[in-house]
């Protein structure tokens, strides 16, 4: 493709990946951060933006599938809105003032927050921070986890984790996790205040009163001075404005941009734990790291060999592992039973319950270091086996929820409720 270039005056173009694209002279701006000459950036297949060809500027693109055009007015039109609103903002933000963005699935929320930390990082305003609360799609960490992360320099997309700290809560949707959501979020900040301003990512749900009085309290419960709200419906728009805790902008959503379906979602999550075989193995025993969550096991009396051996002829399974917690005999097993013993004081787990499940590794303060997936057991040493990228300490605890890595994505298994329930003393 022949060098794109810009005249004497700026040039808008809108771009979307897969696509590689090099600055070959002068200078390109996307979301705000400045790209020099011989700047090279790779653009993901889902990915959209703006490009600023500033006067005199030219790059040269390997579109592959992608896309390369002049922006069309309307386009502009939203962009310029948006650098209205983040100029608005900054130029009245002290050094720690707290800005949420928050809006429906899609609608820009990342863009949007990426183009006003960028614009604080050119102004020297840092250290900026972001408080990645959106369990789903997080874009500084992991798929269950809110995230605490610094961003040292401008940027455009994370596709490697970066998060500094982090809590678990074991869903990828906020709705029925409201509340661990929000005390996730205040146990990160109260570790360390932040020292410069910190901006607050959100999750997609915006539709209804039940998400808007979650976004609202998520407000609230953080002091931001200031939310931006990109692409409300209009019913929504009305309804938030009059429950806003502080001071909000509303913004339209770009008119062109990547939508990505479910399934595309699904992958992206599981694209955030690299590849399960290259990470390194970590073995268990669960009356030395408990399992606490959705799957409670580890906390009673582990049962010696041959308790185990006889229960397992009984009931016709191969035990793993096995405990006396709250007056009930749990017995985590590689197969199902043949049959139950008498009296139903006996709560059988099947390893499939297990397997694939998404957890989080603990230390001795209660604090999530890193994640794990239980990828099986070891029958003969009686352990769990769990791929990590830490397997050098052993957790205090193993925090369990619903989410299951999956052929290569993450999805949400409901069943593991019922599991705790059985599982709780």
């Amino acid at each position: 493709m022949e060098p794109i270039r810009s005249s004497n005056h700026p040039r808008m173009l809108w771009i979307s990946g897969p696509l590689r694209l090099r600055v070959s002279e002068g200078t390109a701006r996307i979301l705000g951060a400045p790209l020099g000459e011989g700047s090279e950036i790779v653009v993901h297949r889902d990915r959209s933006y703006i490009v600023e060809l500033e006067p005199g500027s030219s790059l040269e693109v390997e579109s592959g599938l992608g896309t390369v055009r002049d922006a069309q007015g309307d386009e502009v039109e939203a962009y310029r809105e948006w650098l209205e609103a983040v100029e608005r903002l900054t130029g009245s933000c002290n050094g720690t003032c707290r800005v949420a963005v928050m809006g429906p699935v899609d609608a820009g929320k990342t863009s949007l927050l990426t183009l006003i930390a960028n614009r604080l990082l050119e102004q020297d305003r840092g250290p900026v921070e972001v408080l990645d609360t959106d369990l789903g799609q997080s874009t500084y960490g992991l798929p269950g986890f809110v995230v605490r992360a610094q961003l040292p320099a401008p940027t455009l997309w994370e596709r490697i984790p970066r998060a500094s700290r982090m809590s678990y809560v074991g869903s990828i949707t906020p709705a029925g996790w409201e509340h661990q959501v929000i005390a996730a979020s205040l146990s990160l900040l109260m570790e360390e205040p932040p020292s410069g301003p910190l901006l607050v990512d959100t999750d997609g749900w915006f539709t209804g009163t039940r998400a808007l009085r979650y976004k609202a309290e998520l407000a609230t419960r953080l002091g931001v001075d200031w939310i931006i709200v990109v692409g409300a419906p209009a019913g929504e728009e009305r309804m938030f404005k009059r429950i806003s805790p502080a001071p909000t902008l509303f913004l339209k959503s770009p008119p062109r941009r990547v939508v990505r379906d479910a399934r595309e979602r699904r992958m992206l999550r599981g694209d955030k734990l690299y590849l399960v075989e290259s990470l390194e193995t970590l073995m268990i025993n669960p009356s030395e790291a408990p399992l606490l969550g959705t799957v409670n096991l580890g906390l009673g009396e582990p049962l010696v060999e041959e308790e185990l051996a006889r229960l397992g002829e009984e009931m016709g399974v191969r035990p793993i592992y096995g405990e006396r917690l709250g007056g009930k005999t749990v017995l985590l097993v590689k197969n199902r039973p043949r049959q139950r013993l008498p009296g139903g004081d006996t709560v059988v787990l099947g390893m499939e319950a297990l397997r694939g499940l998404l957890v989080s590794l603990a230390d001795e303060r209660g604090r999530d270091y890193t994640y794990g997936i239980i990828t099986g057991a070891d029958e003969a040493r009686r352990l769990l086996i769990l791929r990590t990228p830490q397997a050098e300490r052993v957790p205090k605890v193993i925090r369990t929820g619903v989410i299951r890595y999956q052929e290569d994505s993450i999805v949400m298994d409901t069943r593991l409720r019922t599991i705790s329930r059985l599982t709780d003393a």
